[in-house]
């Protein structure tokens, strides 16, 4: 979990989430800054993704008031929890560690693991904010290690599950800890209320219901045709690369297909106090598309009305415009993806 800049003061009120728009996500922050310029918004990512051990800094935290030789102690425990550990770049890193010996994969997990809980387990007198940023950094580590312990040909759907339920533990920390309004970007799948695959068993939008009751709104975004960035899932490289794809009109009997009717170029519908009859046209599950990290990807019959609280639904989106590559491979070999 990444820590915000800390120069922007924190908003106020309840925990919400919405999906994301195919810009980057410096763009939101943006956008959110100038809608409330009196409580400028604070970024951070959440998903459990390979992050560094700040070592150094896990040990400034203890050191308040412990003995050098302590100290030491610690230091020299965590140097040997956190061994043979990736390092480097993140997508470099994150396939090495995926090409180990699942063996290996599962040490590196228990090992992580009980890092944070050692971490964990101190009570610093003073900094202690920093001492509790620290220990969510440890988790991290911990959660991506885990995840990617997993033998993804036979335990894909725990694999999945488990990153679901941490991206919520990661996200109720946050919230937890900054006493903030939290707008959650991630895919429509995530946030929804119900899951629309049998491989996926409850997205984290459930665990977050399940947290903050009606505190949390999942918003849905949808769309009658346009392009947008994604990577390439008919492509025989490794790793797969990024493209520019292009979809629609919509296909007849798809939830799209009726939005689109709808003369408003964009627009934004509450599912919640909807009416008849358009209540129960929103109740019934049609083939609806939703847009993820790889495409093609198959439409998944979805109920608009139980899975999300809300819908914005645009007639025509643009992809996300990126940065130069600067050797890394993406669209046309000239861009990649902001994160």
């Amino acid at each position: 979990m990444r820590r915000p800049s800390p120069c922007s003061p924190r908003p106020t009120s309840r925990a919400a989430a919405a999906p994301p728009c195919q810009s980057c996500r410096p763009c939101w922050h943006r956008l959110l800054s100038a809608v409330l310029p009196a409580a400028p918004a604070r970024a951070g990512g959440y998903t459990p993704d390979p992050v560094v051990a700040e070592l150094t800094r896990a040990a400034s935290a203890l050191a308040s008031g412990e003995p050098m030789d302590t100290l030491g102690d610690l230091r020299a425990r965590f140097a040997e929890l956190y061994r043979d550990r990736p390092t480097g770049e993140v997508l470099t890193t994150t396939r090495e560690f995926r090409n180990r010996p699942q063996d290996e994969r599962l040490d590196m997990a228990r090992r992580t693991r009980q890092a944070y809980e050692l971490l964990r387990s101190q009570a610093p007198d003073r900094e202690r904010e920093e001492f509790d940023w620290t220990v969510q950094h440890a988790r991290v580590v911990a959660q991506s290690a885990r995840f990617h312990a997993f033998d993804n040909a036979i335990e894909g759907t725990q694999q999945d599950l488990y990153r679901d339920e941490q991206m919520a533990a990661n996200l109720t920390w946050w919230y937890e800890h900054t006493g903030s309004k939290t707008v959650l970007t991630v895919h429509d799948g995530h946030v929804a209320l119900v899951s629309n695959s049998p491989d996926y068993p409850r997205p984290q939008g459930a665990l977050l219901r399940d947290r903050f009751g009606a505190g949390y709104l999942s918003v849905r975004t949808s769309f009658g045709e346009g392009s947008f960035i994604a990577y390439d899932g008919l492509s025989t490289q490794e790793p797969l690369p990024l493209g520019t794809f292009t979809t629609g009109p919509p296909e007849p009997g798809t939830n799209e297909s009726t939005l689109d009717l709808v003369l408003h170029p964009v627009y934004l519908l509450g599912l919640r106090t909807v009416r008849e009859p358009s209540r129960q046209w929103l109740t019934a599950s049609r083939p609806t598309t939703e847009i993820g990290t790889v495409w093609p990807a198959p439409e998944a019959d979805t109920s608009l009305l139980v899975s999300s609280d809300l819908l914005v639904h645009f007639h025509h989106v643009d992809g996300a415009r990126l940065l130069p590559a600067e050797g890394r491979g993406a669209p046309d070999g000239e861009c990649r993806v902001a994160t």
